[in-house]
């Protein structure tokens, strides 16, 4: 039952020193923040638009199921925090991630088939830390058979910023499968004797049975131990233990004891089963009787204690007595037990020492504890002298109390303009946003991170790159696209609309070309049938152009409709029924708040024989200096020649007086035509009757002009009458009454 209990807790114990299965094993690489920026597009330091510091890193590592959550506090594999990596965008790890050792390994009992990797990085400030990004990563690996069959794993963690681990899977020491689940340890002891095989399986042992190979094959089955000896099963055989006075292989032999004489200076041996006696003669002691006893007479003086040695005696004395029988009394300082020089003063029975500095005790043998009131700085250890101490100094610091610390920096070890921060032993170059390596040593090719936008070419430069353009496009970056419109014009009020290295005019009505500087001739519209002729634009020029209020425009153009229609009548050019007249209007804005309309008459008229140059005679310059007269109060003359007429409103109407002005005025007009164009047209009808339809194209233009100045206005058939009216005095609907032609020459209105 004991031996049983003794097992159980043995076992126990063995257990109880056997933990992990596995490790992880994570070597960073690499890192980038490539802008230098925290997650909300802002610099890190600073909110600029070129951030002029770079990030304070801290990365926290953690270890989570696959399917865990993107939280750092639940990391059931472990977790690790880097503290601050100062003043570093771009970091290449060597043997250390900020406090951690590099590379960072994480235990774990069985192997899950995978593991999520997950990293949070912030930027490290004094009030709050600012996070950077979170990057997570899905381990998949099967666990190395130990950590030198591991083979490393790249994996790259990316999003805003890039982290480069080289990551091992392998099996603890005596854990085996690919779960590192089995736990084999070869043992030669009470609690097995096997060894592993390459899967973890037990062999046993030669001689050894059993689930752990702890049952010893029994040998001595079979086999019987003579006179009450014992069998002792061994490792591959058994032997027989036994009693005294037997000897042999099974204890058969009884032993003489005294067969060899052991009794000394004459004694007499008795045999007994298992020992012997000796019984010595006087003078003699001891087991064999082998010893003299000296002491007999008993020489030791003062109490003195006797003891025999080698057929004499030895005394040991008292304190205060020596000599071979204790008689002669004790100088204690001859001994000199003063201990490091001390000073050995002489007392009764007694001494005293008197020690020297840094030493104290009875024979001055402790020596003061200096290093207990002193301190070594920079966790440096403290040596205990002799009246003194010796601090023994880190890497990095010197001085008694190791309280100076070496400039690692004072040689500027870091290359290319890199930031140098000395730390105790050892250094750290926060490189510029140009330069990489441990010392700074390596130019970043930053064309790698494509920094050109819109088809940009890059070309790397020491410490820098150079983006060439497309065309279109500009900025260090060729971010900033070209607005073309910027140095170019569209003519006559068009739109210009900016596109990739170049631009389009969106024209108005009436205008085409690039710039919107041609102006469309109406008759190339085909606005009138097969067998017409049409009168429109002719070298640019129009045959009217007037500048009307909103008020008046359909009163004018039914007027215009009629006063034209009358005259092809009057003069036999056409049927009423032949006529066709269509109209487009286009609110073009105005002067003073006017509201303005350019309004364009296409008439077609079928049957015709009039020429356009025929119908161009009819506008002399002198029948349209004849308008003038008309309304002397209403319209002044500012000027009129042969090839233009203009004029402007003198003063404010009432609108149905400005109605009558623009009615008399387009009859007088009329009635000139008519009266040129009758016998002209009557004549030619006679000798060409072939049919030809006829397009009457009026347009009204509103040409840009102040009070001081009057801009004269070119219009068609070298022939222009500009008129300009008050909106608020002029007619909203038109009149019940159309004008017709008289034989006076002036127009009157009818009922419709």
């Amino acid at each position: 039952m004991h031996n049983n209990f003794v097992h159980f807790m043995m076992i126990l114990l063995q257990v109880s020193v056997v933990y992990c299965g596995g490790k992880v094993s994570l070597r960073f690489i690499r890192f980038e923040n490539p802008r230098g920026e925290g997650h909300n597009g802002h610099c890190c330091d600073g909110r600029s638009i070129f951030c002029v510091g770079s990030c304070d890193h801290v990365f926290t590592i953690c270890l989570d199921n696959s399917y865990g959550s993107n939280s750092v506090s639940h990391c059931p594999y472990g977790r690790m925090d880097s503290g601050e990596i100062a003043e570093a965008d771009t970091i290449v790890f060597y043997d250390r991630i900020g406090r951690l050792l590099n590379p960072l390994e994480f235990t774990f009992d069985t192997w899950p088939v995978s593991m999520k990797l997950k990293v949070h990085i912030v930027d490290y400030d004094d009030n709050d830390n600012d996070f950077v990004d979170f990057i997570t990563n899905i381990i998949e690996m099967t666990p190395a058979p130990s950590v030198e069959l591991a083979r490393p794993s790249r994996l790259v963690l990316r999003r805003r910023v890039r982290l480069d681990v080289d990551v091992s899977v392998y099996c603890d020491p005596d854990f085996y499968g690919s779960m590192c689940d089995i736990y084999c340890k070869s043992s030669d002891n009470s609690l097995g004797h096997y060894t592993c095989s390459i899967d973890g399986a037990k062999l046993c042992m030669k001689g050894w049975v059993g689930r752990n190979c702890d049952r010893n094959h029994d040998d001595c089955a079979g086999h019987t131990c003579q006179h009450g000896a014992t069998c002792i099963d061994r490792h591959l055989g058994y032997s027989c233990i036994c009693p005294n006075g037997f000897t042999g292989d099974k204890c058969e032999e009884e032993i003489d004891e005294c067969e060899l004489s052991p009794c000394a200076n004459g004694a007499t041996c008795i045999d007994r089963v298992g020992h012997f006696e000796c019984h010595c003669l006087n003078g003699w002691f001891g087991r064999l009787c082998q010893n003299y006893s000296a002491c007999y007479s008993g020489p030791c003086q003062n109490g003195g204690t006797c003891f025999n040695v080698g057929g004499s005696y030895l005394c040991i004395c008292p304190e205060g007595w020596t000599g071979s029988q204790c008689m002669e009394d004790v100088l204690e300082c001859s001994s000199n037990p003063c201990q490091f020089n001390g000073t050995c003063v002489e007392g009764f029975k007694s001494y005293q020492c008197e020690c020297p500095d840094g030493l104290n005790g009875l024979n001055c043998e402790t020596n003061v504890d200096e290093c207990a009131n002193t301190t070594c700085l920079h966790n440096s250890t403290c040596v205990d002298l002799i009246n003194d101490f010796e601090c023994i100094c880190v890497n990095g610091t010197t001085g008694k109390h190791c309280e100076t610390v070496i400039d690692q920096c004072e040689h500027n070890p870091c290359k290319n303009k890199g930031k140098c921060t000395s730390l105790i032993g050892y250094f750290i170059c926060s490189c510029s946003r140009s330069y990489e390596g441990y010392l700074c040593e390596r130019d970043i090719n930053e064309c790698l991170n494509y920094p050109c936008m819109n088809n940009g070419t890059c070309t790397n430069t020491e410490g820098s790159y150079l983006c060439s353009c497309l065309a279109g496009y500009t900025g260090s970056d060729c971010e900033i696209e070209i607005d073309e419109c910027a140095s170019h014009t569209c003519l006559h009020g068009a739109t210009c609309v900016d596109i990739i290295a170049a631009f389009d005019c969106v024209c108005p009505p009436s205008f085409t070309g690039k710039y919107c500087e041609t102006i469309l001739n109406e008759c190339d519209l085909n606005a009138c049938e097969i067998n017409s002729t049409c009168f429109g634009e002719i070298d640019e020029r129009h045959l009217f152009s007037f500048i009307i209020p909103r008020k008046v425009e359909e009163t004018l153009t039914d007027t215009l409709q009629k006063i034209l229609t009358d005259i092809l009548v009057e003069h036999g050019l056409a049927d009423p029924k032949e006529i066709n007249m269509r109209t487009t209007m286009e609110n073009i804005g105005g002067k003073h708040g006017n509201i303005e309309t350019n309004v364009t008459v296409v008439v077609c008229v079928r049957d015709t024989v009039l020429s356009y140059e025929e119908l161009e005679n009819m506008l002399t310059p002198e029948r349209l200096d004849a308008l003038n007269n008309i309304f002397p109060d209403n319209v002044k003359t500012k000027e009129a020649r042969s090839d233009q007429l203009t004029a402007e409103s003198s003063r404010k109407e009432h609108w149905i007086t400005s109605f009558w002005y623009v009615a008399v005025i387009l009859g007088v007009v009329l009635v000139v035509i008519v009266l040129v164009a009758t016998a002209v047209c009557r004549q030619r009808r006679r000798k060409n009757m072939s049919t030809k339809k006829t397009e009457t194209v009026v347009s009204y233009w509103v040409h840009p002009r102040d009070e001081s100045e009057i801009t004269p206005l070119p219009m068609g058939f070298e022939n222009v009458t500009y008129m300009e009216y008050q909106p608020d005095e002029l007619p909203t609907s038109q009149p019940d009454e159309l004008p017709t032609i008289q034989p006076d020459g002036l127009p009157t209105f009818q009922p419709n």
